[in-house]
């Protein structure tokens, strides 16, 4: 059949309900008709290392950035390349594919703007550590730069580290992490707002402030942002250490960087997780809740640890309709090997309201890793129509020493970008795959004319 008659086809099927839209494709596996498997390794040049830590699809092409270390460097630097859809370096972006920032000491923090520019935030070396933010063009030839930041302006403030950057609609960034000044014993969530000039928002507090949940002295770090369609920014992050007593604290502020009185007590709101290990990403729902998900520790013995994902609804309360209804939240394991580890890196919520979470399962001993992706309904319970019962793993290349997944996009056509690094013979590169969602795409009748 020719192809624009079998797409208007599904479309009708679609449209009467004939083919449900969730079931109209294999789900959760490698897409084929894109790289040999629907995988490849790709290299920044320059480098003895690289690891991917987010992607878009800019248009006919894939953006990617993270962390590498060019040759003859023991410092970690923050890349973009771009990619063909084909997954080949794109060589007229930047140097032969890929521009990198040679003048901070430490990648932290990076997003990819819709245009095709790269926002970055990085730590300093300086003695009083603070934070280097820039922009990247969206053609990879030029970058512009700030000086020092910090969160809590002064004299002799010390010890700001960012941890997270988003762009929000206005097209300002938000960048959070932790502060700390001199002789605090300890941290505080920190933000602070800039346009892409670089220059601070006066609205948002002066531009930069530092946050404390009132605990008393515990660590309190900023891991993860997202702004919503309306401005307001949600914060998340960690309230202590320690896989038995760390919390979780979530913030949301007004579009002025004032906190939100509709949300939580005060706009703050404190979780309880029992065994919180790390933090894997934040995101906002087609219906306005949030969704948070990370690694916590199932019997305390930092083995067997598991992913979980959880969600709260718009005001600040546990979402019941999730999960385990008193906590709004459910973990998932992959259970390759006894006591074995599986880490979550990512977090995405597709259209449908359908969540994906992303990192690692550990598959032997000695420790390898394969990418592990699951999906769960807006439920809260294991997608069986994704993978295997819900959950599917593989690595970025036939050798599968070590392939671990740390962000993940759809394309134009909802397919799965995921993204990652992949270990072999002791050289460590960028690792991207391309899955099945069995979504279809935004038009099904015209998408494949393009293909």
């Amino acid at each position: 059949m020719h192809p624009v008659r079998f797409a208007v086809a599904v479309a009708l099927l679609l449209a009467l309900g004939a083919v449900p839209a969730r079931l109209a494709a294999q789900a959760g596996v490698f897409d084929t008709t894109w790289r040999p498997g629907g995988r490849a390794v790709v290299s920044v040049p320059g480098t003895q290392a690289s690891v991917g830590l987010g992607v878009a699809p800019i248009g006919e092409r894939i953006v990617v950035t993270g962390y590498a270390v060019p040759v003859g460097s023991s410092f970690q630097r923050t890349f973009a390349v771009r990619l063909f859809g084909t997954g080949d370096l794109d060589p007229t972006y930047g140097s032969a594919g890929a521009f990198i920032v040679t003048d901070t000491y430490s990648s932290a923090a990076a997003a990819i703007l819709p245009d095709g520019r790269i926002a970055y935030a990085d730590r300093s070396d300086t003695s009083a550590a603070g934070i280097w933010p820039g922009v990247i063009a969206a053609d990879g030839v030029a970058g512009q730069f700030a000086s020092l930041l910090y969160f809590v302006q002064g004299v002799g403030v010390r010890d700001s580290s960012p941890r997270a950057i988003v762009a929000g609609p206005d097209g300002a960034l938000t960048i959070v992490g932790w502060a700390r000044s001199p002789g605090a014993g300890s941290s505080d969530f920190g933000m602070m707002k800039r346009t892409l000039a670089l220059q601070p928002v006066d609205a948002f507090a002066g531009g930069a402030r530092a946050l404390d949940f009132g605990l008393g002295a515990v660590n309190e770090q900023a891991e993860a942002v997202v702004v919503d369609a309306a401005g307001g920014t949600v914060v998340l992050g960690t309230l202590g250490a320690g896989t038995s007593q760390a919390r979780l604290g979530v913030a949301r502020f007004l579009a002025d960087g004032s906190l939100d009185p509709g949300f939580g007590v005060g706009g703050l709101l404190v979780l309880d997780v029992p065994g919180l290990y790390g933090i894997a990403g934040l995101a906002i729902d087609p219906q306005g809740r949030i969704v948070y998900a990370g690694t916590f520790d199932t019997d305390s013995t930092l083995r067997g640890l598991d992913m979980f994902v959880g969600r709260l609804t718009a005001s600040g309360a546990i979402d019941a309709g999730f999960g385990i209804p008193s906590i709004g939240r459910t973990g998932v394991g992959f259970n390759n090997v006894a006591g074995a580890d599986d880490l979550a890196n990512a977090v995405l919520v597709q259209p449908d309201d359908a969540i994906l979470v992303a990192g690692a399962a550990e598959t032997a001993n000695p420790v390898a890793y394969t990418f592990a992706i699951a999906r769960l309904t807006p439920a809260g319970a294991l997608d069986p129509t994704f993978g295997s019962g819900g959950k599917t793993q593989g690595s970025f290349s036939a050798s599968s020493e070590q392939s671990v997944a740390n962000a993940m996009a759809l394309d134009a056509r909802n397919r799965l970008l995921v993204l990652g690094r992949h270990s072999a013979s002791g050289v460590t590169n960028i690792g991207i795959a391309r899955l099945t969602t069995g979504l279809p795409p935004p038009d099904p009748v015209f998408a494949d004319e393009f293909e």
